[in-house]
């Protein structure tokens, strides 16, 4: 019942602001994983935003593409483990990133031009940066 809470939660601020969400502090959805690793080690063939991504690699290769852009650290959440999932799929399956934003300022600029860019694409507004630690990327 609680992760089904926190999901809707996630989802519910992402639609309220946009599809990069910003804040003054850290984003505190739970669980997390450093990205690069869940997906790496997970055996689902498409295991994250499918809507999104055609494929994990096509999905961990954006976010290879977010750590050479200067992200501290990405991590994955909005994560589906349900047990039937699992058996259909593989592997677990998510939906959300977070972008742990670097203190250099070009870094920043690029981080917000690739999340603006997505939030763009599925109907949101860009996002500015106004001294946030982290970025939240959703795709429904």
């Amino acid at each position: 019942m609680k992760f089904s809470h926190l999901l809707l939660s996630i989802s519910l601020l992402a639609i309220a602001t946009s599809c990069s969400f910003a804040s003054s502090g850290n984003l505190d959805p739970e669980p997390r994983f450093e990205a690069r690793a869940w997906l790496e080690s997970n055996p689902n063939p498409y295991a994250f935003a499918g809507n999104r991504f055609a494929s994990t690699e096509e999905a961990l290769a954006f976010v290879n593409m977010l750590y050479e852009a200067g992200a501290s650290e990405v991590y994955v959440t909005g994560i589906y483990d349900e047990e039937w999932r699992i058996d259909a799929e593989g592997g677990p399956y998510a939906d959300t990133l977070i972008i742990h934003l670097p203190l250099n300022t070009e870094s920043r600029k690029i981080l917000f031009e690739i999340s603006n860019e997505e939030a763009v694409s599925e109907g949101f507004l860009p996002e500015k940066d106004t001294g946030q630690e982290e970025l939240l990327l959703w795709w429904d």
